[in-house]
């Protein structure tokens, strides 16, 4: 890891550009996790901030297939540059540093996963976790709304850069912040879905990419359900599945995406009530 920062830059994106020519997605897992484990005790601190904000614009790249673990690694590198233990009463470059990571990483799972870990460092309960908390979640519900917010491009959007986790946590703020339960007229995050999800395609995605990769056990507490996790009404995704059946998909990927949401929303509506 020698050479000016921008130099270690230009070769780690060379070098993501090799792993995914080979499309060995093991070499490219094992590149991430040496950097995340390597660049916070090799590097100076602002050397090694430059390469995880590198590290965070790559693995995002809507080329690659990436795994939670790909994500676990980005958030990990970009937490483990910053300083966890900075000065009292002082600005704290360690959370701007955060902040800035969490509004700027492509991928949201990144971004969710920055703010998990990053208040994880702190002591629990402490006045420094509870800030932390509070400035990290402003954060994201900050890039939430850039990206899915009522000015956001929808024809710009790509779930793939997307992530449970993200918007249950965006639910959740909006719920505690505003008021307004995802199955609120006004709520932000319903409206989204309900503009984005316009054809049997669109709902094809967002049961890959957000009714597949849901996990209970990163979305919130013990007890948290699909229902409860603020991400979408079962009300809604039940309007929606009755207006785009699986018989509207054109292609048999989207037909199975459609039929798994089906068996989903029947699962949760036998074992839950709408949040």
């Amino acid at each position: 890891m020698l050479g000016t920062a921008k130099k270690q830059l230009g070769r780690i994106r060379e070098e993501f550009r090799d792993l995914e020519r080979t499309r060995d997605a093991g070499r490219r897992r094992n590149f991430l996790s040496k950097l995340a484990d390597l660049v916070p005790v090799r590097l100076e601190q602002k050397a090694a901030r430059n390469v995880a904000r590198g590290v965070g614009e790559v693995v995002g790249d809507i080329e690659s297939r990436w795994e939670e673990s790909d994500l676990d690694d980005a958030a990990r590198l970009i937490v483990s540059v910053s300083d966890p233990f900075p000065q009292p009463d002082v600005p704290n470059p360690s959370i701007n540093f955060l902040t800035e990571c969490i509004t700027s990483v492509a991928h949201d799972g990144v971004a969710s996963k920055i703010l998990v870990l990053a208040v994880r460092q702190r002591s629990r309960g402490s006045s420094a976790q509870l800030n932390t908390q509070k400035v990290l979640d402003d954060a994201l519900m900050g890039r939430m709304e850039t990206e899915y917010g009522p000015s956001a491009r929808l024809q710009s959007i790509d779930l793939r850069l997307s992530h449970p986790f993200a918007f249950s946590r965006w639910g959740f703020l909006l719920r505690d912040k505003s008021g307004t339960p995802i199955s609120a007229p006004q709520n932000p995050l319903r409206q989204f879905w309900l503009r984005y999800i316009d054809s049997p395609e669109k709902l094809a995605q967002f049961s890959r990419q957000i009714l597949r990769a849901y996990d209970p056990n990163m979305i919130g507490p013990e007890g948290t359900t699909f229902s409860t996790a603020q991400i979408i009404s079962t009300e809604d995704l039940a309007s929606l599945l009755e207006r785009f059946p699986p018989s509207t998909a054109k292609t048999d990927l989207d037909r199975e995406s459609l039929e798994f949401a089906k068996e989903f929303l029947s699962g949760e509506v036998e074992t839950t009530s709408s949040g």
